[in-house]
């Protein structure tokens, strides 16, 4: 039997994630199921259980929560394939298994219950469950302390786990190698580079800023967002420029706000309005 109720767990997992959805509840029941198939009755003292989440969504963060697999401790890995779906390996017996929700599950209906909704399912009713073997899992996958470091050859920093790249007897990162990474890296910043941070012409005259501004800043990312920024190019010229206070011409902290709430809510429509302990000299 496991330690806590279906709802302690859930309430655990809401409390990490930020609120409570359709994800939040399978990656629970997920995560759980998978501890009753280990025998795992407390899974904040179990240190064998690594989990493996298929997707970058609110699923994932019920799983971390409920099974304490953490990134960090080498008991998470993330597998970018977009799919409701996580897989669970018992270090301690070797066995691993595929969870995934079934496809004829219904979604739950926008205002019901969600609890109650999928409370409706079993664990047969609601899941797909696969015995499974992981063939690049490695030893270097491992918890514990990395059991390998290397030196690349070419830029001197630190390789942990046997991520190395070695090739004619030498050793490389995977940038230096010539693989793919997913970032193209500059030129590298000064110390009064760093000091200034990110807005430095702005921020550096003493002015308060709030995030939704700075947003502003940014430039446009959707087409949600298109006619904010259309409407506050004023805003842009007044943070890349810095004057003694807002020119005139910048528009009013009440017009920009329906704009701004919208753009918000498309992007995070359970989100909690931002609570500022300073005011906002552009909003």
């Amino acid at each position: 039997m496991l330690k806590r109720t279906l709802q302690e767990d859930l309430d655990r997992a809401v409390a990490f994630h930020g609120h409570l959805c359709g994800g939040q509840m399978i990656g629970t029941r997920m995560a759980r199921l998978a501890l009753e198939y280990f025998h795992i009755e407390d899974a904040d003292t179990y240190r064998d259980l690594i989990a493996f989440v298929e997707c970058d969504r609110c699923l994932a963060d019920a799983v971390v929560s409920v099974a304490h697999c953490h990134l960090g401790k080498r008991r998470l890995k993330w597998y970018d394939y977009g799919i409701m779906s996580a897989s669970f390996y018992d270090i301690a017996s070797g066995k691993a298994i595929r969870i995934s929700q079934r496809q004829d599950v219904p979604r739950c209906p926008k205002g019901e219950d969600v609890v109650a909704f999928f409370n409706q399912f079993s664990d047969t009713e609601l899941f797909h469950v696969h015995e499974v073997e992981l063939p690049d899992f490695m030893e270097y996958d491992l918890p514990g302390k990395p059991s390998k470091t290397q030196i690349c050859e070419t830029c001197g920093e630190r390789v942990h786990d046997g991520r190395g790249i070695e090739k004619d007897g030498h050793v490389y990162c995977k940038r230096c190698a010539g693989e793919h990474v997913n970032y193209v890296e500059g030129a590298e910043h000064s110390a009064e580079q760093i000091a200034a941070g990110v807005y430095p012409h702005y921020f550096q005259t003493g002015h308060t800023v709030c995030k939704r501004a700075v947003a502003v800043w940014r430039g446009p990312s959707s087409n949600r967002t298109n006619a904010l920024f259309d409407q506050t190019s004023a805003l842009t010229h007044f943070l890349t420029r810095p004057s003694s206070g807002p020119p005139s011409h910048l528009p009013s902290r009440t017009a920009l706000r329906p704009a701004f709430s919208h753009a918000a809510h498309a992007r995070r429509p359970h989100a909690s309005p931002p609570q500022a302990a300073l005011h906002c000299e552009t909003l």
